[in-house]
């Protein structure tokens, strides 16, 4: 299933819409995807992640044996000592 997190396995629900008149029907509420760069095994590869799940690999790095693999976090990384060397230099 191609909206299916590869990791918690959140997937689609079903829901009831209920209009003004009460009359209900039939809605599906969407899990909140994110496609990210993965390595498990050694091997990098894209998988579909649940936003619960990506901002834990944000913040940590890893999470359940994956390691993300983003060019964002090496950047992150890369600012962050740039500030301190620039907080150094002021002192």
């Amino acid at each position: 299933m191609s909206r299916t997190c590869s990791v918690s396995g959140k997937t689609k629900f079903k829901g009831n819409k209920v209009s003004h008149s009460q009359v209900k029907t039939i809605r599906h509420y969407l899990p909140n995807l994110r496609t990210v760069k993965v390595k498990s095994n050694g091997v990098v590869k894209r998988v579909k992640v649940a936003m619960n799940v990506y901002k834990k690999l944000r913040k940590t790095g890893e999470y359940q044996g994956l390691v993300m693999v983003d060019s964002r976090t090496k950047n992150a990384e890369a600012n962050s000592t740039k500030d301190n060397k620039v907080a150094e230099v002021k002192e």
